[in-house]
């Protein structure tokens, strides 16, 4: 028993250290990757960034391990189209910087252009030399997926560009100007989409195709009049949602295809088909972190004005804005967007007050963007100079602060080392004594249960081999009188037998909590007429006799199993502890919102054991079953009673026992 203590204490301080070791792994497995031909596409898409996030001190900052570690969470955003993409980019390309990692630069630059397509429309000088630079990257490093992307990311910033232009600028452009361009850049993404396009084609993976197929539609729809391209829109689209279907794995691009396919129907005025395809997107939004999330959210809410139902309209627009807050995120111009619709609803359903109210919101959410604006302005037409002699005396400030800070560096980090190794320890020691409590526990129930099989089972085991032998010899002398006594006999064995396992496995169930509570509405009465039949033959050889006084005949809401297993234990335990010609009485009352069972009979309990009884259904004491006399059944009762939120009273008068039990009529 000892050893096997130690084996599971082992086992479970193992599992104290699963998650480090996980991250560890995982991301030597990503080093070694960095080999591949293939290593952007190598870099694994985790949902749960949240604990990537907290794994970030386990590694070493000077390490290539640290950089792929925040090189997977930037990653894994982007992927989800997470409004926190960004926020450890510029740390990934100062270290590859330093460090001379060349693929950490790539994936920098290819990020940060990404990024830079959405918060820089106009200005396609930005995104384009930050594209052209991580393609050049990935050329060098021969990195075939991050060439691919790269062209995509490429062909894309050009979009964007002719895409602003015709949403913007075309109406004040001379309509050569406008053709020259739109020939220019048109031949351009081409160029690249086919070199991306190649790409693919010598690629046997989802995950090369689904992005091109994404990346076809986004293009077409943004460069050309969607009204002339449907048809192949919708290819791009159902291809990539048909390989989707086929590849779970690429599931988090779900979102994206519906919600392009919604802008198409809606360029088409179907509405309806509209506001179906947003909810297929909203709901297979892949991250809680996806800006998505409020971007559907506003899109359903215009789609719904559009068909005058404002109510409607209104409900996605404040969850959109309640999407916006919760994540203290996204962008101001969205919000500005909102608050002016939410003002027009309200001013078509006449609410002026609150009209006004979303229509001041805008204007001085408006006002804050223009005073940021105006101050980046300012700051960006200081005299030169000026910024330089102020950079030289940050800089005098911060070597004379390192100079006083350097003398205490080394105390500190003992101090501090000394602190931490302290706290983990501890944390260790804790969590060791709670793995202890939890198997000892663990053994003692596990022996406890172990000694009521091989005792109960014992008997009734040994009483079917005599009467089984009895039977043999009764049929050798054709005794069949006697043979119809044993059978009786076995008949009622059998009952109690099947009782007792039944305890055994809802007992065993119970101390693991996965017995389910199902609430059902029945007649109150209906397990006791049920069960009765069962005891009658049983009854009869104890020679007790069991009457019934039901005053309630009216119904229950609760879980039949749990109240039939009481009563079925209640009335087990009264024929046992019976004396010989008892009558035992099962009444049933009602009163107000309570229904009462009572179960009396004459008994010849110890006061000892009765005492047991009583402290075990009014402390909180852990008793396993064969303590101080305590069966199975009574600690079903009381667990299940506990469970149905029913009191019990017990008394013993004049050697007369009762149990009352009072049950809510719902539960």
């Amino acid at each position: 028993m000892k050893q096997d203590n130690t084996n599971i204490q082992h086992i479970l301080t193992c599992r104290y250290y699963k998650n480090v070791l996980l991250f560890l792994c995982l991301f030597a497995t990503i080093n070694i990757n960095a080999q591949d031909n293939n290593t952007l596409m190598k870099i694994p898409i985790i949902n749960n960034i949240d604990s990537l996030e907290k794994a970030i001190p386990v590694f070493n900052k000077l390490s290539k391990e640290y950089i792929y570690h925040l090189i997977t969470i930037e990653r894994s955003r982007l992927a989800f189209g997470s409004y926190k993409t960004g926020k450890y980019l510029h740390e990934i390309d100062s270290l590859s910087s330093q460090s001379h990692f060349k693929f950490g630069s790539a994936f920098a630059a290819y990020a940060l252009a990404y990024q830079a397509n959405f918060y820089s429309p106009g200005n396609v000088k930005k995104p384009l030399l930050l594209a052209q630079e991580a393609l050049k990257y990935f050329t060098e490093l021969n990195d075939t997926s991050g060439i691919f992307f790269s062209n995509l990311l490429n062909a894309y910033t050009y979009s964007g560009y002719l895409g602003y232009l015709s949403f913007y600028e075309y109406d004040i452009m001379r309509e050569g100007l406008k053709d020259s361009i739109n020939k220019a850049h048109g031949k351009t993404i081409q160029q690249y989409l086919e070199s991306a396009s190649n790409i693919a084609s010598t690629k046997s993976g989802a995950n090369y195709l689904v992005p091109l197929l994404y990346n076809k539609a986004l293009i077409l729809s943004r460069t050309s009049n969607l009204k002339s391209n449907t048809i192949e829109l919708k290819k791009y689209l159902n291809e990539g949602i048909n390989l989707i279907g086929k590849n779970p794995e690429m599931k988090y691009k779900l979102s994206s295809f519906y919600n392009l396919y919604s802008i198409i129907l809606d360029r088409e005025d179907s509405v309806k088909k509209c506001i179906e395809y947003y909810h297929k997107a909203y709901e297979n939004i892949a991250h809680k972190e996806s800006d998505l999330n409020y971007a559907i959210l506003s899109n359903l809410g215009v789609e719904f004005s559009f068909i005058d139902k404002l109510d409607s309209s209104n409900f996605y627009y404040l969850k959109a804005l309640d999407e916006i807050r919760k994540n203290n995120e996204g962008e101001p111009r969205m919000e500005i967007v909102i608050y002016n619709h939410l003002a027009l609803n309200y001013e078509k359903l006449k609410q002026f007050n609150l009209a006004f109210k979303y229509k001041t919101n805008a204007f001085d959410k408006l006002q804050k963007i223009n005073e940021e604006s105006l101050m980046n302005a300012f700051n960006s037409v200081k005299d030169f100079d000026k910024l330089k002699h102020q950079e030289a005396n940050e800089l005098k400030l911060t070597i004379d602060k390192e100079k006083v800070t350097s003398k205490l560096l080394f105390s500190t980090i003992g101090i501090f080392s000394s602190l931490v190794i302290i706290i983990i320890l501890i944390i260790v020691l804790i969590r060791l004594r709670i793995a202890n409590k939890e198997i000892i526990r663990m053994h003692r129930t596990r022996e406890k249960f172990l000694t009521i099989v091989a005792h109960d089972l014992k008997s009734p085991l040994t009483s079917y081999h005599g009467l089984a032998s009895s039977i043999s010899f009764l049929l050798k002398e054709k005794n069949y009188a006697q043979i119809e006594k044993i059978a009786n006999r076995i008949d009622e064995s059998s009952v109690k037998l099947q009782a007792m396992l039944k305890n055994l496995f809802e007992w065993s169930i119970s101390e693991q909590q996965e017995l389910q509570f199902n609430n059902t509405e029945f007649k109150f009465n209906d397990p006791i007429t049920e069960l009765l039949p069962l005891y009658e033959e049983i009854a009869i050889t104890k020679q007790v006799m069991i009457q019934t006084n039901f005053q309630y005949n009216g119904t229950i809401v609760t879980d039949r199993n749990y109240l039939a297993t009481i009563i079925r234990n209640l009335i087990d335990n009264a024929i046992k502890y019976s004396v010989l010609d008892a009558i035992i009485i099962i009444n049933t009352t009602k009163n107000e919102n309570l229904i009462t069972l009572r179960i009396s009979h004459p008994t010849n309990i110890k006061i000892e054991t009765f005492n047991h009884i009583i402290k075990l259904f009014t402390s909180d004491d852990d008793t396993l079953p064969g303590e101080n006399g305590i069966g199975l059944g009574l600690i079903l009762i009381r667990d299940f009673t506990k469970k149905m939120n029913a009191a019990v009273d017990i008394t013993l008068i004049e050697s007369v026992i009762q149990f009352q039990l009072k049950f809510p009529v719902r539960i």
